[in-house]
């Protein structure tokens, strides 16, 4: 017995029956996309795109079922809507994220200052100190940044991210000399 049959012995009429019926295996489908997702580890920002990715094709779903009366080209239109939605959730999994620039920033002065702090002499009391970025470049999944402190002992620190392997490196320099070298202009 098919689920239309069910829903009409319990007097529904054929035209609600089938929309009842369309609606829960729309909710059948919903839920399996859904939870095709669950399977592949996401990190956070990942998890927040996916769930904003269902709302948002949610939303499509239910103004269809409200609006649009059963049809072949309504099935047509979940049909393609489903795909598009499978396809978003798919990419959104295999999508490397990338740190923004400003969270790269951040986690750079935060990276600085944890290097800082743990490479002070021991028997000083740590100081209040600032962590300023001198210079920073991104180019495509690819970060790097030049920091230093507000601390007196030369330091200079440079970060590189790699975006494909999700690595920071720090590289910490030790300024022995500011020389300031006079060119004399070549005699033509």
């Amino acid at each position: 017995m098919s689920n239309i049959d069910t829903l009409r012995k319990t007097g529904l009429t054929q035209e609600a029956a089938e929309m009842f019926n369309k609606k829960i295996e729309h909710r059948k489908l919903e839920y399996e996309m859904n939870n095709r997702a669950k399977y592949t580890e996401v990190t956070k920002e990942q998890q927040e795109r996916i769930d904003d990715t269902r709302k948002m094709f949610s939303t499509i779903y239910n103004f269809i079922e409200k609006y649009c009366k059963s049809s072949r080209e309504t099935s047509l239109a979940i049909t393609k809507l489903e795909e598009a939605q499978f396809g978003q959730l798919k990419e959104l999994q295999g999508r490397k994220m990338q740190m923004s620039n400003e969270e790269f920033m951040e986690k750079c002065k935060k990276l600085v200052k944890e290097y800082a702090v743990e490479h002070l002499d021991k028997t000083d009391e740590i100081p209040e100190f600032t962590v300023y970025i001198v210079w920073m470049c991104k180019t495509l999944q690819n970060s790097k940044a030049l920091l230093s402190t507000s601390l007196s002992d030369g330091m200079y620190y440079e970060l590189t991210m790699n975006g494909d392997k999700k690595e920071i490196y720090l590289d910490a320099y030790k300024k022995f000399e500011n020389r300031c070298i006079k060119i004399e202009e070549e005699e033509k």
